[in-house]
């Protein structure tokens, strides 16, 4: 999934303004480029805003420029960065209804694919020893007296 936006005020290019921009979901191979792009300065992929930058780098094509930068991301003028946040979020709520459409009752299981329920290693199944079902250990039962 993409999304066609256009910034307020763009980026700056020797002295021109890119308004439009195309931004794709995030996939891990976004990720992969990163690491594999030798024009990225390593020792800076520490740095979690310069990889969500480059990151977000990966994910953005703008007309008029043949590849956008990491720092091209961070030096966004506020404005422009809530336009492409708000495009990210478009993006994510666009996978859910998908999602949703697709699996035909709403989501199912934990939303990460249409009719795969799945629990989760910090969830109980409800009938095993401290499942939903079970009373915490020390609780009193309803109707039960408790011995001084």
């Amino acid at each position: 999934m993409e999304h066609k936006g256009t910034f307020l005020i763009g980026i700056e290019v020797e002295g021109e303004f890119h308004k439009e921009f195309l931004l794709q979901e995030e996939r891990f191979k976004h990720k992969l480029e990163v690491f594999t792009d030798h024009t990225i300065a390593r020792e800076a992929l520490v740095d979690p805003a310069f990889m969500a930058a480059a990151v977000l780098a990966k994910r953005l094509t703008v007309t008029g420029i043949a590849r956008v930068t990491p720092e091209m991301v961070l030096d966004l003028f506020p404005e422009d960065g809530n336009e492409l946040g708000m495009a990210g979020a478009t993006i994510v709520q666009r996978r859910r209804d998908f999602r949703s459409s697709a699996g035909g009752e709403g989501e199912q299981g934990d939303g990460d694919r249409p009719g795969e329920d799945r629990v989760r290693p910090d969830q109980h199944h409800g009938d095993e020893p401290g499942g939903a079902d079970s009373p915490a250990p020390g609780a009193q039962q309803a109707g039960e007296e408790t011995q001084e």
